[in-house]
């Protein structure tokens, strides 16, 4: 009967969509809608929703609203689809149509950077050819009639590996490392030649034989991140190579006076080769991300790899636990001891034996694995994915996974929400986490499980502080040719709980001086965030946010920090933004209101300067509240007057009668 009825819902809703506009509170606007995932129209006509596949997401015409970069393979070129907060819809625009014209070179994927320092937002493009691939930049060149102009320049790179990017140089710059058979390579607009990244290595910091690890070969896919997990808020380098997880701890270096043309070029060592966390025992890696899994202000290592046809999920926590007190956020920032530079995670050789940090990736009972994208043949850089995202601000975290159905052999969308575990945690005062498949039909969720998706991420429509989802899933036409359909969903579950939204942009954009450029969309990767947060109980929580490339096999994370911070009654206290500049600079901020938009601007080295630009999102129909607190007001104004003129006319009588009786 249940099965029943679920049919008959997805039925009903999957025939019928709502609008954005729809769920936005308003002044004396009520709805009876329920709790629960909408579909949505986004302003696209069904006959061109076969637009191409989600590749990565920036704000590119620096209105503080999300866009999204489309790869439509057909006709290789690129779609850029603009989000209009006035109207909650996207408008399509097309760029560059003619810059790849080659059919035997497709378009990969695509990188918003913001390439040339400007403050604007420009796009690296991937292309895929039989010795590896090539990169092109699409350089914003002005403005029409309200969205940039993209010129293809003559810049092109080949890379053995899928390129990833990041600040490698220390310099606010965004970066770009490439490889070859023997070399990793960085690259830089402004330098006529790429650096050798071993001569950012610090020999002294670093373990024998680093030499041949920056010849070993990236693992393909590969999932190399830049993202703090040493806690002190400088951006570490994980690489997943041939040899295993390299963790490569940037160190802090001193500001020094320039002596030599290396020096002004920023090829300082900087990073120390402290751990090659080898995959034993015929374990093969299928996928690697980087989230605060468990609310401690650490970030966790989550993974999936394959053994003997058998794929097991690792939570791989953090063992550097972030102190509640204040001062100690960011700790060792401009020290590196040999505590914060150690491997912060438990060695794969240990998984298992010394601990219990390892399930069988199931459906309950039942062992799934991930979906193997070489199935569809599609010639795109796609790779299984683990994609985290706190659609209902608690601070833990779920994560979407594309899971290989063995009864229909095609790929389908799974939802795994982040429980704790009521026994066995072996973490000392802190709470141990699983991930299990959300199979609760109360929020319709299986609105986007049941889909034969491809590729599912998280969007927020209209900014309002709600993670919503945006779907690719894909269907073959009469041609046998692929149709990607685009849907999009609604988050409008209750909330009993704040956020905390977080974009940290480069160097060149500065908030409050109309002589520099003044931009709210060159993000820049790399930025962490730690604060400390107080729960109902008065207690503090630590709590940490990165802001992820969108490099490498990992496309499509926020291009901001999105954090839960589940129930509060307090503000938001001692927020840090760190970003791996050489001098490791940190700024904080203090109080934050919960449910607030930050864009940063660090503006050059010096602290002083940077900016913080806060947007509060209000609760829904807030102009409801306040008219009615206004009509309360004047009601009890309108109260103590009539009672302060009547006592006057009572006292006013009462003078009268008294003079009466001395007549």
């Amino acid at each position: 009967m249940k099965q029943y009825i679920l049919w008959l819902s997805i039925l009903f809703y999957s025939g019928s969509s709502e609008s954005v506009s729809d769920f936005q509170g308003k002044a004396f606007k009520f709805t009876n809608k329920q709790s629960q995932i909408y579909k949505v129209d986004v302003g696209l006509p069904e006959d061109q929703m076969d637009l191409g596949l989600i590749s990565s997401y920036g704000d590119f015409n620096g209105d503080k609203a999300v866009d999204v970069v489309i790869v439509d393979q057909k006709n290789n070129k690129i779609i850029i689809l603009y989000w209009d907060n006035t109207i909650n819809e996207f408008e399509q625009k097309n760029i560059c149509q003619s810059c790849y014209p080659v059919k035997d070179i497709l378009i990969q994927g695509t990188i918003p950077l913001d390439y040339d320092y400007d403050g604007y937002l420009d796009i690296l493009v991937v292309l895929g050819y039989e010795e590896g691939f090539m990169i092109n930049i699409l350089r914003q060149n002005g403005v029409q009639n309200g969205y940039p102009n993209f010129d293809k320049t003559q810049e092109k790179y080949s890379s053995s590996s899928y390129p990833f990017v990041g600040d490698f140089l220390g310099n606010h710059k965004t970066s770009i490392m490439i490889t070859t058979e023997t070399q990793r390579l960085v690259v830089q607009y402004g330098l006529q030649q790429p650096i050798d990244f071993l001569d950012l290595v610090d020999s002294s910091c670093s373990i024998k034989d680093f030499e041949k690890t920056v010849s070993a070969e990236l693992l393909n896919p590969h999932f190399s991140s830049f993202v703090d997990v040493s806690s002190d808020c400088r951006a570490d380098l994980i690489i997943t190579s041939d040899l295993g997880i390299e963790y490569w701890y940037t160190k802090y270096v001193p500001s020094v006076v320039a002596e030599s043309t290396d020096q002004l070029l920023n090829k300082q060592p900087r990073f120390c080769l402290q751990m090659i966390d080898a995959l034993q025992s015929g374990a093969e890696l299928k996928t690697l991300d980087f989230v605060d899994i468990n609310f401690d202000g650490s970030i966790d290592m989550i993974y999936v790899f394959q053994r003997n046809d058998i794929q097991n999920l690792v939570i791989n926590y953090n063992q550097y636990e972030n102190p509640n007190n204040p001062p100690n956020l960011c700790q060792s920032n401009t020290k590196d001891s040999e505590k914060s530079m150690a491997y912060p995670y438990s060695e794969f050789s240990l998984l298992g034996t010394a601990t219990k940090l390892v399930t069988p990736l199931s459906n309950g009972d039942q062992a799934v694995k991930l979906y193997d994208y070489k199935k569809l043949d599609l010639q795109l850089a796609l790779a299984s994915f683990i994609r985290f995202g706190d659609y209902l601000a608690n601070g833990y975290p779920g994560a979407f996974m594309i899971i290989y159905n063995e009864t229909t052999f095609k790929p389908n969308i799974y939802y795994f929400k982040n429980v704790p575990i009521s026994s066995g945690c072996e973490l000392e005062s802190r709470m141990c986490r699983q991930l299990i498949v959300d199979n609760d039909p109360g929020d319709h969720f299986y609105l986007i499980t049941q889909m034969e998706g491809i590729n599912v991420a998280f969007f927020d429509f209209g900014e309002n502080g709600r993670l919503d989802f945006l779907v690719n899933s894909i269907s073959m036409d009469e041609d046998q040719k692929p149709r990607y359909n685009l849907a999009a969903f609604y988050n409008y579950i209750s909330l009993d709980a704040f956020f905390l939204k977080a974009l940290g942009i480069n160097g060149q954009c500065a908030a409050d001086e109309e002589s520099k450029i003044s931009c709210q969309g060159s993000l820049y990767y790399g930025a962490t965030y730690q604060f400390r947060v107080t729960d109902i109980s008065g207690s503090y929580k630590p709590a940490a946010g990165v802001q992820l490339y969108q490099s490498a096999y990992s496309p499509l994370q926020l291009p901001y920090s999105y954090m839960g911070l589940g129930r509060t009654n307090n503000y938001i206290e001692n927020f840090y933004l760190g970003i791996p500049l050489l001098n490791g600079q940190i700024r904080q901020w203090t109080p934050i209101i919960p449910n607030s938009q930050l864009i940063v601007s660090p503006y050059s080295d010096n602290t002083k300067s940077w900016t913080l630009s806060i947007f509060i999102e209000p609760t829904e129909a807030i102009l409801v509240v306040v008219i009615v607190t206004i009509i309360i007001l004047f009601v009890l104004g309108g109260i103590i007057i009539w009672k302060h003129i009547k006592e006057k006319e009572d006292d006013k009588k009462n003078q009268e009668q008294f003079f009466q009786m001395f007549r």
